[in-house]
């Protein structure tokens, strides 16, 4: 094989990997955009929307969580007040 040859196969296969890169951005595009959709889907299931029952219920808060919200007031500031 010459320099001629040579020089010609290399374009070649440099147009393939162009053509292959491209192809790789755009199935990494439709994998992050399939990723972001599954995400979505992905156990929303509650005892309100499901057959689980509530005792059963993975998303249901914990026994020993409060469902009530702190006032961000100390307890000092709450005793003065009464």
């Amino acid at each position: 094989m010459n320099y001629k040859d040579l020089l010609a196969e290399f374009k070649q296969i440099k147009q393939e990997l162009d053509i292959v890169k491209q192809e790789l951005d755009c199935v990494k595009k439709e994998n992050v955009f399939l990723k972001e959709r599954l995400a979505i889907y992905k156990n929303h299931k509650n005892s309100r929307n499901s057959f689980i029952p509530p005792t059963q219920d993975p998303n249901r808060p914990k026994s020993n969580q409060s469902l009530r919200k702190t006032s961000g007031k100390t307890r000092w500031a709450k005793r003065q007040k009464r």
